[in-house]
């Protein structure tokens, strides 16, 4: 998978070319903030990826998860490798390589994490859901609320099973930021070193 980093995974550039597009603007004042601003761009990049592969809800599940799971540890692998390629590594030796898997290490960990924020997120969604039908139930005992009920009580559920995908998106988004950020500072601590 390293490998795929590297060399880049259609309609993904490769690292070689990723890291020369850093290297060959002047705007930045060293490699640091090269590195930092591929960091940020990637991780954004590496989110919005994440939630647009989730948002399709349970429909799209079976083919989102792998799908997504691959594309995600391509561009992390790619950012890692491009962050080697900034401070003047060569991602050709194996010995870069390696380092290159080893910023990746807390992969599995983050994969529990996303199962755990999509249960998370349904179950929050289902206690708003739930608090919301008290309050409306409180507001039709006094007289108020008939009107609501009656207007928009038949559209609440179909509002709750169109807002899990978009919450679990956003969850998985956020996630993979902050994972794809965490390699991105742990390859810019292994190479900036060397």
């Amino acid at each position: 998978m390293v490998d795929r980093g590297i060399h880049g995974l259609p309609p993904l550039v490769s690292s070689w070319e990723l890291a020369v597009r850093y290297l060959s603007d002047q705007s930045f004042a060293d490699n640091h903030a090269r590195v930092e601003a591929l960091i940020r761009r990637e991780s954004a990049k590496n989110a919005f990826l994440s939630a647009v592969s989730n948002v399709g809800g349970l429909a799209t599940l079976p083919v989102a998860i792998p799908l997504g799971a691959y594309a995600s540890f391509a561009y992390q692998a790619r950012l890692a490798a491009a962050v080697a390629l900034v401070y003047g590594h060569d991602v050709r030796s194996e010995r870069v390589r390696v380092l290159v898997g080893l910023s990746m290490a807390g992969r599995r960990a983050v994969d529990i994490l996303k199962q755990l924020g999509v249960r998370f997120t349904t179950m929050l969604l289902e206690r708003a859901a739930a608090q919301l039908s008290e309050k409306v139930l409180a507001e039709a005992a006094s007289g108020v609320g008939v009107r609501v009920l009656a207007q928009g009580g038949a559209r609440l559920p179909g509002l709750l099973a169109k807002s899990v995908p978009v919450a679990s998106a956003v969850v998985c988004g956020a996630i993979d930021w902050r994972y794809c950020r965490s390699v991105g500072r742990v390859a810019r601590d292994i190479f900036a070193r060397q």
